[in-house]
């Protein structure tokens, strides 16, 4: 049976009444084989190039793309939002006139493979993705990843290039045309007094200035004439939409862009026992077609920049962990993606006197040198260099490693847009949950991420948020599994490791957040404080009934509202909100409006991840792909919509004249009898004030509905989209409702306390994992006092 046009879009199915607050997960994202996946984002991006060949080839034409054109869309390309004005290229320039020297013949993606010791970092701050390139190629040098996986196919003399990476939940394809920044203007915008430097010959001038490697403006190769260190980054620029966004990240997250694995950060002090760290983790990086993890690290900032040589604040590639086997001693061979400079320079960096020293022979009575050679090194200022494991392990601050799978492994994903509770609440559990099915008893590994906004940070809200979880196993016998691992604070993504037997888990979420100004961390850490100090046990006034509203909370609210949210405050985190208006959003921030019509366009693309998504909210905002229309006309596909609408509008409403049970208490309530006016909350679609008991969607920031339309069904919206209604029976709960999505006093948006996240499970094949996610509705803590008739339980929910 084919799918409707509101499945071919993403919709989610209608649900029942029953299972308001549960999502179902979506099933192209279900029980994916790890490498099959990648292997269809491969096949896609072949297609792709091979098209484009085919038409050039045709029109005599060298690819331009329309996308990304850094010529003829150069601040569009090259800048986000804000214009950075450090970054000033002069000129672009085709690949094949940077290297004409050599001929098409002789430029080639790759001339020995992809090596760590091509990279060479140019003007922007992305040494998080060289030295994720660093990693990877060394750790994969036997098979050469990067060349064979990553880079999918090109031409040289058409000047098209085709990529894949790993993003969100699945692999993406990227094709991007040769034309790259350069640091010097063409000839004829020379002034007189610099061409005659160059004896007014613009042939000399453009070989000494405008070609080779030493041109580019960003990164490059050491190898002339080798291009896949530029076109991948530029890749990655356009990936995440300009060179601008890919300023400054971590490295473990590039590795997992590029090999689709699963990432920690962890403190090295905070390893147990070297012993074991050196044995179970460094030295089973292994040079083989099957990779099992890789490594990267980095030095807390301090001032002065420098440790021994080593920069900090800056990633470093770790290659390899060796051991020599006469003197027993270990070695971590590592590398600056600078190419350059910034190596240690303390025991065994080169020329150092410890290479001209003998050590005891782990046999009697011998004394050994140890030659660079033995370690796999060669001395030189190319960024590589040797450390012995104790400087290693007492010198780095982070160690970042990623763990990798090959296809023996699935993995199933679940994505959400969660509304969070306004500020000031306790800091807690209970604002979304997912459930795991597994049909085996498998390892497992779990994940909980954040939607990847690099691309549009300035429309992701006023908050960075941090992640925690807990893992329960469902049953007569509840009981806790694991939980996430902690490492650092406002990373991208959590995890765990952990092995389970058939059945279903329950995965309860914890979220933190914390405004991104950062001139505001004063205030910003009061107010975490406050939110922790909130976790406290409710004084006796609780007990009263009103949960929502007691007198004690709300006048801390009230005392913290003006003096903690100055007016400029509020107006800059009220345009963060994706559903401001874009004409405000201009007027107040100067920002470029085509530029903004991309950002916005990526930023909706990426939530429209969550299976909860409300594309009525954004209908003229997303933005519509040649495959979706593909060979159909527009009044086909417009029939196929409206024949959807109207199913939905045949369907039985849900009547309200008998009485129903409350959704949190499981109590029976006759709702005809909770009478009062609906203050303030108008219809949308009657317009008029709902005048009593109303609907109100959960997933919708500001959705209401009376019931008089309701019960004409008029609930649904375009694209035959469900409504997630929770029915807002009395004061109390239309208090609570206003202070859930609005957050009286606290200057925020309702799109600001939102956050998409999404839970990704990896097993082996037969354990097939399946995921439900469940949003909160209403106030949990309302539950346990009508239960438990005391302000301690469910309040204790934080654990460790």
């Amino acid at each position: 049976m084919g799918r409707t046009a509101g499945q071919r879009l993403g919709v989610p199915t209608r649900r029942s009444t029953e299972d308001v607050g549960k999502w179902e997960q979506q099933k192209d994202k279900f029980n994916l084989v790890v490498t099959e996946e990648m292997k269809a984002a491969w096949k896609r991006c072949e297609d792709k190039v091979n098209w484009i060949i085919k038409d050039c080839t045709k029109r005599n034409r060298c690819f331009r793309d329309r996308e990304f054109d850094l010529e003829e869309d150069r601040d569009i390309c090259l800048y986000g939002l804000e214009v950075d004005q450090k970054l000033d290229p002069l000129d672009v320039l085709r690949v094949t006139d940077i290297f004409r020297d050599h001929g098409s013949t002789g430029i080639r993606l790759f001339k020995e493979g992809a090596t760590a010791e091509d990279l060479v970092q140019g003007e922007l701050a992305d040494c998080w993705i060289l030295s994720a390139l660093a990693t990877v190629c060394t750790a994969s040098r036997d098979y050469n990843w990067i060349e064979k996986e990553i880079c999918v196919k090109h031409d040289v003399e058409i000047g098209v290039y085709g990529f894949i990476f790993y993003r969100d939940c699945g692999w993406v394809d990227i094709v991007v045309d040769d034309l790259l920044f350069v640091h010097s203007t063409q000839y004829e915008n020379l002034p007189d007094e610099e061409k005659k430097r160059f004896r007014k010959d613009k042939r000399q001038y453009n070989q000494m200035a405008r070609s080779g490697s030493k041109a580019l403006y960003f990164a490059s190769s050491r190898t002339e004439g080798e291009v896949w260190v530029p076109l991948i980054e530029k890749a990655f620029a356009k990936l995440y939409g300009d060179y601008s966004a890919i300023n400054y990240g971590h490295t473990w997250d590039a590795v997992e862009n590029l090999t689709g694995g699963v990432s920690n950060s962890f403190h090295l002090h905070d390893v147990l026992s070297k012993d074991t760290f050196w044995e179970d983790e460094l030295s089973k990086m292994v040079n083989t077609a099957i990779i099992d993890r890789v490594f990267s690290c980095d030095i807390r900032e301090i001032e002065g920049g420098e440790v021994q040589g080593l920069r900090t604040n800056h990633a470093y590639s770790v290659i390899k962990a060796i051991g020599h086997v006469a003197t027993g001693k270990r070695f971590v061979k590592m590398r600056n993606p600078w190419g350059k400079d910034g190596e240690w320079n303390g025991p065994w960096s080169d020329g150092s006197i410890e290479w001209t020293s003998n050590w005891p022979s782990l046999e009697m009575g011998e004394e050994v040198r140890i030659q660079p050679e033995d370690l796999e090194h060669t001395f030189g200022n190319d960024g590589q260099f040797i450390m012995e494991y104790e400087d290693f392990m007492s010198t780095w601050t982070n160690v970042d490693r990623t763990r990798l799978f090959n296809d023996e492994w699935v993995y199933s994903s679940h994505w959400l847009n969660v509304a969070t509770r306004p500020e000031f609440a306790a800091w807690s559990p209970g604002d979304v949950s997912f459930s795991i099915i597994v049909a085996k008893k498998t390892p497992a590994v779990i994940v909980l991420s954040r939607l990847d906004d690099r691309g549009f940070q300035e429309l992701s809200g006023c908050y960075s948020w941090s992640l925690d979880f807990v893992v329960y196993r469902e049953g007569p016998e509840t009981y806790e599994v694991g939980r996430s691992t902690h490492e650092r604070l406002w990373s991208r993504s959590v995890n765990v490791e952990l092995d389970l037997e058939e059945g279903t888990y329950i995965v309860h979420v914890r979220l933190d957040r914390r405004h991104r100004d950062g001139d505001e961390a004063d205030q910003d850490g009061y107010r975490r404080n406050q939110d922790r100090r909130n976790n406290e046990p409710l004084d006796g006034s609780s007990h009263a009934g009103n949960v929502y509203y007691t007198n004690q909370l709300k006048r801390k609210i009230e005392a913290l509202d003006g003096s903690f949210y100055p007016d400029d405050v509020k107006r800059k985190r009220f345009i963060t909100s994706l559903s401001y208006t874009k004409e405000v959003a201009l007027r107040r921030n100067q920002w470029d409006r085509r530029k903004l019509e991309k950002k916005w366009a990526a930023a909706i693309a990426s939530r429209s991840l969550a299976s909860n998504f409300d594309y009525s909210s954004h209908q003229e905002m997303i933005p519509i792909t040649y495959d979706f229309l593909a060979g159909r006309d527009l009044r086909k596909i417009q029939t196929e919509i409206l024949n959807a609408e109207r199913e939905r509008a045949n369907s039985s409403p849900v009547h309200l004249g008998a009485p129903q049970l409350d959704e949190l208490t499981g109590e029976r309530v006759d709702r005809r009898t909770k009478i009062f006016n609906g203050d303030g909350f108008i219809c949308d679609h009657c317009g008029n004030e709902v005048g009593g008991p109303f609907w109100h969607c959960s997933v919708c920031v500001e959705f209401d509905i009376c019931s008089k339309c309701k019960d004409k069904g008029l609930e649904s919206h375009g694209g035959g989209t469900p409504h997630a209604l929770w029915f807002i029976q009395n004061e109390e709960i239309a208090k609570a409702l206003e202070q859930h999505m609005y957050g009286e006093g606290t200057g925020t948006h309702p799109e600001d306390r939102e956050v998409i996240i999404g839970l990704r499970v990896y097993t082996y094949k037969e354990a097939k994992p399946e995921i439900h996610g469940s949003l909160r509705q209403g106030s949990l803590v309302r539950l346990a006092f009508k239960k438990n008739g005391h302000a301690k339980t469910g309040l204790g929910m934080n654990g460790a």
